[in-house]
């Protein structure tokens, strides 16, 4: 069992236009078979996101973004057990339950 504090879930729309994301790969998998996808910046700055393990039940490699439901894909910030904060992909579709929304 995980145990995470949510801190804040916001639009994927949103996230596109607070980080100035210019560019994004499809779904890829790490050597532990995690999906995640890679973001690029307008400053060319790349930064890969996993997905939470519930959505990344729902995603398979080589799926690019537009292939995903994005109007319940979210992006949310976490924090572990060991106080660590990490950025997860998400869909709203009742998995995450917490507010603040940002949108």
């Amino acid at each position: 069992m995980f145990n995470l504090k949510l801190i804040y879930m916001q639009s994927l729309e949103k996230f596109y236009a607070e980080r100035k994301i210019e560019a994004q790969s499809v779904v890829r998998l790490n050597k532990n078979d995690y999906p995640y996808i890679t973001f690029i910046n307008d400053d060319g700055e790349a930064e890969n996101i996993y997905f939470g393990v519930e959505a990344g039940k729902k995603v398979s490699a080589g799926q690019h973004i537009t292939d995903l439901p994005l109007d319940t894909m979210v992006v949310v910030e976490t924090q572990n057990a060991e106080g660590e904060t990490r950025l997860k992909l998400a869909f709203s579709s009742g998995e995450i339950t917490a507010s603040p929304f940002k949108k």
